[in-house]
């Protein structure tokens, strides 16, 4: 009885789950909290359970963006060379596609697949900056948004292609740096915050350790079930403010 006391308690304190992973691109803005306030997030199974499909949700975006902002500066890296090579932009483009996506691979992630569906929109005549900005508004993605920026400017102005597609990639680099910088950042505030959400198990266990019968030290009196259960609901209510915190601490692009 005791043991199933002690578990129950701990699995009460563990129910804010462990803090999303913000997405690494730094161009790439998460999708906004789901608004609901501490208290009634903490008490509420509905606005946990909707929480929790949010964190999952954001942490495939930010799986997708990390692939994603990886294929673009790979694109980048392969065109610029063709560009200074003296290959036409276009061929240029479609060589550097067919390097980041080639044919023989079978199935291809939805990064890939724009890479290898571009390729052969530019080869069929397409513009590459129309076919970049429209895959900038396909996947929602800043990064490659800058790329096709910068393609265009280029054509617009007749400056040097590869100069601009180089300056594009290196916004992206260094705004993925500074993302990374930044979860590094806040790695301390949440592990903090982890083993103070723990610490209160402690209490249950050591009772138990010394012969002590958790029942009657939580549930002995009424006085003991209010400490007990504002112990809980306090945790709980910290844990979702800091988690909050370092949120927003993270939280929209780097550069806009």
């Amino acid at each position: 009885m005791s043991a199933l006391i002690a578990l129950a308690l701990g699995a009460a304190v563990l129910l804010a789950g462990r803090p999303p992973a913000p997405p690494l691109t730094g161009l790439t803005s998460p999708a906004d909290s789901v608004a609901a306030s501490p208290g009634a997030g903490a008490t509420r199974p509905a606005g946990w359970l909707l929480r929790r499909v949010h964190d999952v949700l954001r942490l495939r975006a930010a799986s997708r963006d990390r692939v994603l902002a990886a294929t673009i500066l790979a694109l980048v890296d392969a065109v610029v060379p063709a560009l200074e090579a003296g290959l036409p932009p276009a061929s240029a483009f479609v060589l550097a596609a067919d390097s980041v996506a080639p044919v023989e691979q079978p199935r291809p992630g939805p990064a890939a697949a724009w890479a290898r569906a571009a390729g052969r929109a530019v080869a069929e005549g397409a513009p590459v900056s129309t076919v970049l900005d429209r895959g900038a508004d396909t996947l929602t993605s800043r990064e490659l948004g800058v790329l096709a920026a910068a393609w265009s400017l280029s054509e617009e102005t007749g400056g040097p292609l590869a100069d601009a597609v180089r300056t594009a990639g290196a916004v992206v680099r260094g705004s993925m740096a500074q993302r990374e910088r930044m979860l590094a950042a806040v790695a301390g505030a949440r592990s903090t915050m982890n083993i103070l959400t723990v610490l209160p198990i402690g209490g249950p266990l050591i009772a138990v350790a010394v012969g002590l019968d958790p029942s009657r030290l939580y549930l002995g009196s009424p006085l003991n079930q209010l400490c007990l259960v504002m112990g809980v609901v306090l945790a709980l209510v910290g844990r979702v403010w800091v988690r909050r915190l370092v949120a927003v601490a993270v939280r929209g692009p780097v550069l806009s």
